[in-house]
C-alpha cells in the first residue's frame, strides 16, 4: 500500500501537466486555435438574429435562409459552451483525482471488515430492531444504486480511448476544413452583406464548437487513467459498504424472525390450552382464542415475509455482483 500511495502522490498537478505538455500521453496539449477572427459570442449572435425577425426590409425568404444560419451558430455555440465546461471537469480531475483516489483507498482501509460488522448488537425491543432492520435496508438500496451508477461509469470510460482516438483525427479533418473555408472568404474581397455576415458568423462558431470539442477530447484522454483509478476505489468502498450492511441486515433479519416466530409459537400455545369445555361454554371466550389464532398467524406471516424479502435482495445482490464484475 505505501507504495501504491507514493506513486500515487507523485502524479501532481504540476507533473501531469509537464506530461501533457511534452506529449507524453498522446496528444498534444492544445491545437493552436485560428487567429484569423475570434470567435462570436453566443448573445451576439441572438441579437443579431432578433435585429433580423426586427427588419421589415429583408423578403421573408431570405430570412428564412439567414434565420436558419444563425440558428445553427446559436447551437453550435452552445455546444461549444458544453465542451468547454467538460474540459475544465476533466482538467479538475487531473489536479484532483491523485489525492481524491488516496483519499478513497484511506477510507477502504478504515472500514469495518464484514465479519466485524456482523457481530452488531442485536438488543433492544422488536419494534427497535424492526426499524433498525427497515433503515438498513433503505441505506442498502441506495448503496447499490450508487454502485450500480459508478460501474456503469467504468463501463463507458473503458470504451472511450478508441472513441476519442478516432474522434481526434475526424476532429482535426473538420477543423481543417472550416479554416479553409473562413480563409477563402476572407481573401475573397466579398463586399460586407448581411448573408455574408451570416455565413461567416456560422463558419466561426463551428470552429469555435469543433475546437472546444478537440480540446475537450484532448483533456479527457489525458484524465482517462486518473478518473479509472478514482473509479476504481469508489467501488472498492462502495462494495465493503455494501457488504458491511447486508451483514447487519442479515444479523437483523435472523433475530427479528427468531422473536416473531417466538411470540407466535407461544400465543398459538396459549390460545391451544384453552378447555374445549370453556370454548363451548363461553362465545367470548371462544371469540378471544379464534383472535388469538389469528393474531398467531400474522406473527408468522410477517416471519414468512421477512424471509421473502430476504430472498429478493439476494436476487439484487447477485445482479450487482454480475454487474460490478
Amino acid at each position: 500500500l505505501a507504495v501504491v500511495l507514493a506513486a500515487v502522490a507523485a502524479w501532481t498537478p504540476e507533473f501531469v501537466l509537464a506530461k501533457f505538455s511534452e506529449g507524453s500521453f498522446g496528444v498534444q496539449a492544445s491545437t493552436p486555435r485560428s487567429s484569423t477572427s475570434s470567435a462570436p459570442t453566443l448573445a451576439d449572435v441572438e441579437a443579431e438574429l432578433a435585429a433580423l425577425e426586427a427588419d421589415r426590409s429583408i423578403e421573408e425568404s431570405q430570412k428564412g435562409v439567414l434565420r436558419q444560419q444563425y440558428e445553427q451558430a446559436i447551437e453550435a455555440l452552445r455546444t461549444a459552451a458544453e465542451f468547454e465546461t467538460l474540459a475544465q471537469e476533466y482538467r479538475l480531475a487531473i489536479e484532483t483525482g491523485p489525492e481524491r483516489t488516496a483519499e478513497r483507498r484511506a477510507e477502504l482501509q478504515d472500514l469495518e471488515s464484514v465479519e466485524e460488522a456482523a457481530a452488531v448488537e442485536v438488543s433492544g425491543g422488536l419494534e427497535e430492531l424492526q426499524s433498525r432492520l427497515e433503515l438498513r435496508r433503505a441505506r442498502l438500496t441506495l448503496l447499490r444504486a450508487e454502485l450500480a451508477e459508478v460501474a456503469s461509469e467504468a463501463a463507458r470510460a473503458e470504451g472511450r480511448p478508441l472513441e476519442i482516438s478516432a474522434r481526434l483525427v475526424e476532429l482535426q479533418r473538420e477543423l481543417s476544413a472550416i479554416r479553409e473555408q473562413l480563409t477563402s472568404a476572407e481573401r475573397s474581397g466579398e463586399s460586407e452583406s448581411i448573408s455574408r455576415r451570416a455565413a461567416m458568423l456560422l463558419l466561426r462558431a463551428r470552429e469555435e464548437q469543433l475546437e472546444n470539442e478537440l480540446e475537450m477530447l484532448q483533456y479527457e484522454q489525458q484524465s482517462q487513467s486518473i478518473r479509472e483509478e478514482l473509479l476504481k476505489a469508489q467501488q472498492a468502498v462502495l462494495s465493503r459498504q455494501i457488504e458491511n450492511t447486508e451483514a447487519v441486515t442479515d444479523r437483523l433479519v435472523r433475530e427479528v424472525n427468531r422473536r416473531l416466530a417466538g411470540t407466535a409459537e407461544r400465543v398459538r400455545a396459549v390460545a391451544d390450552s384453552m378447555p374445549p369445555g370453556l370454548l363451548r361454554q363461553s362465545p367470548t371466550t371462544q371469540a378471544l382464542a379464534v383472535e388469538v389464532k389469528s393474531l398467531a398467524d400474522e406473527l408468522e406471516k410477517a416471519v414468512a415475509d421477512t424471509r421473502q424479502a430476504t430472498v429478493a435482495e439476494d436476487e439484487v445482490r447477485s445482479g450487482l455482483d454480475g454487474l460490478v464484475a
